[in-house]
């Protein structure tokens, strides 16, 4: 399926000029659609397509393509769930890329004006695993969240990595077993709560399939805050 780019709003006459954002624009999603992702910006549209491809393409504001690039750090079909972009105008793209016996999850940074693979870090290749949510902060630090799945029940995942790619700290949590054993434990939101962060995620009781929600926090500095498992 192919998404036409989102139009931006022509502003009246009279209307004071929109100002180009001073903060790093954000788009979640928590859409497992296979459908394209977009963030729209003053210099154009990022489109991310999940449809077994390894394709990256920017379009201007009239849909024209400016550039199409595969992440060949990446072996296997791609499957993207976040863009956002840092201070300088890169494009940060989190997924995983799932090959014949396992999914590794990733996060990659792209250069805005030409689409140039400026790095990419795979998680922990020896088990399977997904990025599915995140953010950047504002310092240009990625937060990401996902899961763990290669054994059940699934384990929920945060990770803090610097501007350059690299982990600072990640940790890992599980819902209460006392309450609910949850598998397919999907984290579908990521955000800033004070110096820390906040990562939501949802599964079903492997007892009755009952919706189980996983809420967890965690300080700036990866320690954990606390993690609350309750039914939907």
């Amino acid at each position: 399926m192919t998404c036409a780019p989102i139009s931006t709003p022509t502003s009246s006459p009279t209307s004071t000029p929109t100002q180009a954002p001073t903060t790093p624009t954000i788009l979640i999603s928590n859409d497992f659609s296979p459908v394209g992702k977009y963030i729209n910006t003053t210099e154009g549209t990022i489109s991310f397509f999940r449809q077994n491809s390894q394709n990256v393409s920017s379009t201007d504001e009239d849909g024209n393509p400016r550039w199409s690039v595969q992440l060949d750090a990446l072996q296997g079909v791609l499957t993207s769930h976040s863009f956002a972009l840092d201070s300088e105008g890169d494009v940060i793209v989190v997924g995983e890329a799932i090959g014949t016996n396992e999914g590794n999850g990733f996060v990659s940074k792209l250069d805005f004006a030409t689409g140039a693979e400026i790095w990419t870090h795979e998680f922990d290749t020896s088990i399977t695993d997904f990025v599915q949510t995140g953010f950047v902060g504002t310092s240009d630090e990625i937060f990401v969240a996902g899961t763990v799945t290669t054994t059940l029940p699934d384990t929920g995942m945060v990770t803090r990595l610097s501007s350059a790619g690299n982990v600072q700290w990640s940790s890992t949590f599980k819902a209460d077993s006392a309450i609910a054993t949850v598998n397919s434990l999907r984290c579908v939101k990521l955000a800033a709560s004070g110096s820390g962060v906040v990562v939501a995620c949802y599964g079903a009781d492997s007892s009755d399939g009952r919706i189980v929600t996983v809420l967890a926090k965690y300080t700036g500095g990866g320690d954990e805050v606390f993690v609350s498992t309750d039914y939907l």
